[in-house]
């Protein structure tokens, strides 16, 4: 029976990382968790049964390589996201999370694989989205109903200001862009700085800010793309560069152009006072 009510989706978020933090370290997996504090209806049981099956599932079958969840607001709903670098799902085991199976009518309780999972989302009403790669890691949302419109993310920066993120991790990437948005920020993410560039001159938007990693595919680095992009709008734009470089000569391109370094790893409630001291300086023109 379906037992809808409305809950905080935040300690959905602290409860899968106090579960599953240690069985991730165990496996190698770096264990990811960007949370939310919109606030949800559905059945939060039964909720819970599905996320705990969906990130197990994401460590059981990644080999090393990190594991994401992230809440992501859209509209009057809360994407929920595991992503993973993992083995991927066949086409077969997708279908058993998007369609009716011929023995839908079994009971729940008899296991809660992928099958159990999407008859459990179709039961409580809520949509799933899949998307995997054999070999190349999964992505699976569920979409839950939100009932407040009030502020989306723990922070609560000044809303709608645009950041640009440059990563050529695409959990880090997406897990970075989940991160800003839940601040209220849009967000412009890219791997390298010709592709943030070029969503830029599409959209039109000069950016308030970029968080950039610093070693980038080919060779590049984040400090460069910054200064591609600086060099478009022919302006200083605010730049944080992330790195586990400890090389103090490496990082002397980014110092000069005034960004702030960060040596990873970057505790999100630290990034968070960096950005906004970062951005205030800009408007303050110090």
């Amino acid at each position: 029976m379906i037992c809808s009510r409305e809950f905080s989706a935040a300690p959905l978020f602290a409860r899968l990382e106090r579960r599953f933090g240690a069985p991730a370290a165990a496996r190698g997996l770096e264990l990811r968790l960007v949370s939310s504090t919109a606030r949800l209806r559905t059945d939060p049981i039964l909720l819970v049964q599905i996320l705990d099956q969906l990130v197990a599932n994401a460590i059981a079958y990644s080999d090393g390589g990190r594991v994401l969840v992230g809440g992501r607001r859209r509209d009057d709903m809360l994407w929920i996201e595991v992503w993973d670098t993992g083995r991927g799902l066949g086409q077969e085991q997708c279908q058993r999370l998007l369609a009716p199976a011929a023995d839908e009518a079994m009971e729940i309780n008899q296991g809660i694989g992928l099958a159990a999972v999407g008859r459990l989302a179709r039961l409580m009403r809520l949509p799933v989205k899949v998307a995997s790669v054999t070999g190349g890691g999964t992505r699976i949302a569920i979409l839950v109903p939100v009932v407040d419109g009030g502020p989306w993310g723990a922070f609560g920066l000044v809303q709608r200001r645009m950041v640009v993120v440059i990563d050529d991790d695409e959990l880090v990437l997406e897990g970075m862009r989940m991160l800003l948005e839940a601040w209220r920020f849009d967000v412009v993410a890219a791997f390298t700085g010709e592709e943030a560039l070029a969503h830029l001159k599409r959209i039109g938007r000069r950016p308030s800010g970029i968080i950039a990693d610093y070693q980038l595919r080919s060779g590049r680095t984040g400090a460069e793309a910054v200064s591609r992009i600086c060099d478009f709008y022919q302006s200083t734009i605010p730049a944080i560069i992330i790195t586990g470089d400890t090389l103090a000569g490496r990082l002397c391109e980014a110092e000069r152009q005034g960004a702030v370094i960060l040596q990873k790893p970057v505790a999100a409630p630290h990034l968070h006072n960096i950005l906004a001291q970062t951005l205030e300086r800009r408007l303050s023109g110090v």
